[in-house]
């Protein structure tokens, strides 16, 4: 419940700045954005994560792990790469995006280099 008052108090900021000093609106919405988004984070999205391995024993299960992963950089990535696709700047946002999906291979290389020898194998 404090969480949606703090975004209650976040959209009246915004609209005081919106009529008070309409310039500087955009720069205080991406930094609003950002620390409403980490606070979501931190508060709800990590502890959930936390508790679901916990009370499934999820952590036994092979590769669950890193799909979590893979999930987590995922969202965030398609999250901050819509914000700053809807500021105007989609060309850093597919840059961003890339590279996020590179590193999402990056962390599956190590399991992909035990099954390249099975599947390369002739006999």
């Amino acid at each position: 419940m404090a969480f949606l008052f703090q975004i209650l108090v976040l959209y009246l900021l915004l609209l005081l700045t919106a009529f008070s000093v309409p310039k500087l609106q955009p720069l205080i919405y991406s930094g609003l954005f950002f620390v409403l988004f980490f606070l979501f984070l931190m508060t709800f999205f990590f502890p959930f994560i936390k508790d679901v391995f916990l009370i499934l024993k999820l952590q036994d299960i092979p590769y669950f792990s890193l799909l979590i992963q893979t999930f987590v950089l995922y969202f965030l990535s398609y999250v901050l790469m819509e914000h700053i696709r809807e500021a105007g700047f989609s060309s850093i946002a597919e840059i961003g995006h890339l590279s996020v999906k590179i590193s999402i291979l990056l962390l599956w290389l190590h399991e992909m280099k035990q099954l390249f020898p099975f599947l390369l194998n002739d006999n």
